[in-house]
């Protein structure tokens, strides 16, 4: 796990302060990555994180969330093969305007056309490394539904259908 880097900060972090939080945040990230480690890279669907409007999230935190939930990031010259859509936004006004902000911006996409969208309402998401273990598990149970059921639906996300 040495290539996950806010993983082993956070873990070397709960090290040194309280034992057993550490055994529990280990043990709710192993199960996602145990999970998950049949799924080859190369079925793992596009995701695209999208930070309220127009900011596009490809920092490294969330990339490595994304990618322990089961998700994989894209190229420039895979745009159109973006598989997932995840917004993340608190503001009513957002969904008023998401309809346009898709067919302007998204039509093209897989996630479009499957109806794969999905708005993160959790207002402190990816704000912070002490949400690590339940922000990674909001993200696995909309990348890889099969898989997990948190119970996170509805109170911390919602899928948008157009």
């Amino acid at each position: 796990m040495n290539h996950l880097t806010y993983y082993t900060k956070i873990a070397n972090e709960l090290q040194a302060e309280n034992a057993e939080l550490l055994e529990v945040f280990e043990e709710e990230i192993n199960i996602i990555l145990h999970k998950l480690k049949f799924i080859p890279e190369h079925d793992r669907p596009f995701v695209q994180l999208v930070d309220g409007l127009n900011n596009f999230s490809n920092e490294p935190y969330l990339e490595e969330l994304k990618g322990i939930a089961g998700g994989k990031s894209y190229s420039t010259n895979e745009l159109l093969e973006i598989d997932i859509l995840i917004f993340h936004e608190t503001s009513p006004i957002f969904l008023s305007n998401l309809p346009k902000l898709l067919t302007d911006h998204y039509a093209q996409t897989k996630a479009f056309k499957n109806n794969k969208i999905y708005i993160i309402q959790k207002s402190d998401f990816s704000t912070s490394t002490q949400n690590y273990a339940l922000d990674t598990e909001i993200l696995a149970e909309i990348i890889q539904p099969k898989y997990f059921v948190f119970g996170h639906e509805g109170k911390y996300w919602i899928q948008f259908t157009l």
